[in-house]
C-alpha cells in the first residue's frame, strides 16, 4: 500500500470506527452500575464485580489480540479482516447485556451478566485492537496522524454525545425500565455494527513480509515493549485520564439522582459535556501540532479539575443554568483527556521501531488498554461498588407482592425478625386486588425504614415486578456521594498532570526520531549518527543509542 495519499474521505472512514469505541464503553460505564443495582436489584458489591472482572478479561485478551493482529495475513487485510468478522457479534453482545433475565438468586443474576460482559469485551477486543493500530500504517507524518486521530475522536465524542443523551430518552418511553434498557440495547447494537462496513472499504493496511518480524513468543514480545520509556509515561497518562472518566461516568447518575435530586438533568449535563468536548477538539489538535501532546494534555486536565472542584459547591437548589456552565467547563478539559492518549499511540510505536526495527503497533494498541483495563477492572469499578456498599447505598424496593407472599411471608418475618419496622412495612404497601403494591405516596422516613426492614430479613419478593421505585438515600449517604464525586477524579487528574511532565516526544523530537529511523531502515550506519540525535533517541527510548537494534 505504499504511496497511498491520505484523503479526507479516508479520515472519515477511519473515524467512523470509533462510533463503537467511543459510544459503547460510555454507554456501559454510565448505565451499568445503575441498571444492575437500581433496576435489576443486584447487590452493589456483586454489581461492581461484573464489569470489573469483565475488564480484567478484556485486559488480558487485548495484548494477545495485538500480537495476533501484527501477524495476521489474509486477502481481506491484516487488521481490517477483523472488522468484518466482528459485525454481527457487536450487535448480539449489546443485546445480551441489557436482557432482563429472571433468576431467583443474586448468584444466578451475577453469573448471567458476568458472562454477557465477557462476551461484550471479547468482541470489542477483536475489533478495536486492530483498529487502534491502523493509524500507524495509514500515515507516517506528525500532522497526518494527528488528523486521523482527530477524525477518530470526533466520531468517538459524537457517539459519546448520543450515548450520553439518547438512552435516557429511550428508557423513559417505557413504564418498565427493564424493557426500556433492552430496547435501548437493540437500537444501539444496530448503530454500533453498521459503520464497520464503511471503515473496511475506506481504509488500508500493510502486509509486511512475514520474515521481517522476529520469531518471538507472545510473552517475550509483549514484555519487551515496556523497555520503551515514552510508552511507559504514555501508559501512566492514559490510565489516569481514563480512570477519571470511568469514575465520573460511573458516579454521575448517583450524584444527580441521589444528591442533587435531579435525575432528569443527566441528558442535559452529558449533552453539555460532550458537545463542548467535540467543539474543543480543533483547539487541542492545534496545540499538539505546535507545542506537543503533553502540553495539550496538561491544559485539558487542569481545566477539568477546576470544573470537578466546582461541582462540590452545588446542591439540590443550584439553578440548572449554573450546572450547565459547570458541565461545559468539564467538557472543555475532558476533550484533551480523551484525545491525547490515542494521538500518542502511533508515535510511541515509532520509538519502538527505532529501538527494534519492527512494526508492532498492534502489540502497543493491545498493551495500551491492558494496563488501564486491569486497573479499571481490578480497582476502579469494584471500588465504586464497594464504596456504594460502605456508604450504605439502598437498592430498589420490590414494587409489589402477591397477597399470599405478603400475608404469609413478609408480615410474619418482619414481626419475628424486625418488629420495630412492622408498622412501616404495613403502611408502605396497600392491597390492590391480587397484589400488595408499594404506596408511592409514603413519606421518605417510612420508605427508608421499609428498605432497612427488607435488608434485615434478607427477603426478596416473588410477586409481580413493576417499575422500580427509587429508594431515598440517607443524609450521610447523599453527602458521601457528593464528596467522592469530586474528590476521586481530582486525585486521578493530578497524577496524570505529574506524569505528563516527563513526556518529551513533541513535533521537533519526533522529526529527529523519524529521520533517524528512516536512515537506519535504509541501511544507514549507527556510528554515523550525530551526538545530538543519539541524545534525543536516548531521551525518548530510555535506552543508550548504542544498544538499539541489537
Amino acid at each position: 500500500m505504499e504511496g497511498k495519499v491520505l484523503k479526507t474521505r479516508n479520515c472519515v472512514a477511519y473515524g467512523l470506527g470509533d462510533l463503537y469505541g467511543g459510544g459503547a464503553f460510555l454507554l456501559i460505564s454510565t448505565f451499568t452500575m445503575y441498571y444492575l443495582v437500581a433496576v435489576i436489584g443486584l447487590n452493589p458489591i456483586l454489581a461492581g464485580l461484573i464489569p470489573g472482572l469483565g475488564k480484567i478479561w478484556d485486559a488480558v485478551s487485548d495484548p494477545l489480540m495485538g500480537y495476533i493482529s501484527d501477524r495476521t495475513r489474509s486477502k481481506l487485510g491484516k487488521r481490517r479482516v477483523w472488522f468484518l468478522i466482528g459485525i454481527i457479534p457487536i450487535f448480539v453482545s449489546m443485546v445480551l447485556i441489557w436482557l432482563p433475565v429472571k433468576f431467583s438468586t443474586d448468584f444466578g443474576l451475577f453469573i448471567y451478566y458476568f458472562l454477557a460482559y465477557i462476551f461484550f469485551y471479547t468482541v470489542s477486543t477483536m475489533v478495536l485492537v486492530p483498529y487502534g493500530a491502523l493509524s500507524a500504517e495509514m500515515a507516517e507524518q506528525f500532522k497526518d496522524r494527528n488528523k486521523l486521530t482527530g477524525f477518530r475522536m470526533f466520531f468517538s465524542m459524537l457517539a459519546a454525545l448520543l450515548c450520553g443523551t439518547v438512552p435516557e430518552m429511550i428508557i423513559n418511553r417505557f413504564q418498565d425500565p427493564k424493557t426500556g434498557h433492552l430496547v435501548m440495547g437493540i437500537i444501539f447494537g444496530v448503530f454500533f455494527m453498521l459503520p464497520w462496513i464503511f471503515v473496511y472499504f475506506g481504509t488500508w493496511d500493510k502486509q509486511e513480509d512475514p520474515g521481517s518480524q522476529k520469531k518471538t513468543n507472545f510473552v517475550t514480545n509483549f514484555a519487551s515493549i515496556f523497555k520503551n520509556k515514552s510508552f511507559r509515561i504514555h501508559i501512566a497518562m492514559y490510565i489516569f485520564a481514563y480512570a477519571t472518566m470511568d469514575v465520573l461516568m460511573g458516579w454521575i447518575k448517583f450524584y444527580l439522582a441521589d444528591y442533587l435530586h435531579k435525575p432528569g438533568f443527566l441528558t442535559i449535563g452529558m449533552g453539555s459535556i460532550l458537545i463542548t468536548q467535540i467543539a474543543c477538539l480543533p483547539l487541542y489538535i492545534a496545540i499538539a501540532n505546535k507545542k506537543g501532546h503533553a502540553t495539550a494534555f496538561r491544559i485539558g486536565l487542569l481545566i477539568m479539575a477546576i470544573g470537578l472542584a466546582a461541582m462540590y459547591l452545588h446542591g439540590p437548589s443550584t439553578p440548572t443554568i449554573v450546572l450547565i456552565i459547570n458541565c461545559i467547563i468539564i467538557g472543555m478539559g475532558q476533550s484533551a483527556a480523551v484525545l491525547v492518549p490515542f494521538q500518542l499511540l502511533p508515535f510511541v510505536a515509532d520509538v519502538d521501531e527505532l529501538m527494534t526495527g519492527e512494526k508492532r503497533a498492534g502489540t502497543y494498541a493491545g498493551a495500551m488498554t491492558l494496563i488501564r483495563k486491569l486497573i479499571q477492572g481490578a480497582a476502579v469499578l469494584p471500588l465504586l461498588g464497594l464504596i456504594l456498599s460502605i456508604i450504605g447505598y439502598l437498592g430498589p424496593l420490590p414494587k409489589s407482592f402477591t397477597i399470599e407472599d405478603f400475608e404469609n411471608n413478609i408480615k410474619p418475618q418482619v414481626a419475628l425478625k424486625a418488629p420495630q419496622y412492622e408498622s412501616a412495612v404495613s403502611d408502605a404497601y396497600t392491597k390492590d386486588d391480587s397484589l400488595y403494591k408499594l404506596n408511592e405516596k409514603a413519606d421518605t422516613a417510612v420508605l427508608r425504614q421499609t428498605r432497612i426492614a427488607f435488608d434485615t430479613i434478607k427477603y426478596k419478593g416473588t410477586g409481580a415486578s413493576l417499575k422500580t421505585f427509587a429508594t431515598p438515600q440517607t443524609d450521610s449517604t447523599q453527602e458521601s456521594i457528593h464528596l467522592l464525586f469530586s474528590l476521586i477524579p481530582i486525585l486521578f487528574l493530578t497524577a496524570g498532570i505529574l506524569a505528563s511532565l516527563k513526556f518529551k516526544l513533541n513535533p521537533e523530537t519526533h522529526k529527529v526520531l523519524r529521520n533517524e529511523m528512516d536512515r537506519l531502515n535504509a541501511g544507514g550506519n549507527k556510528e554515523q549518527a550525530p551526538p545530538e540525535v543519539k541524545e534525543i533517541c536516548k531521551v525518548l527510548s530510555g535506552m543508550d543509542y548504542e544498544k538499539i537494534r541489537i
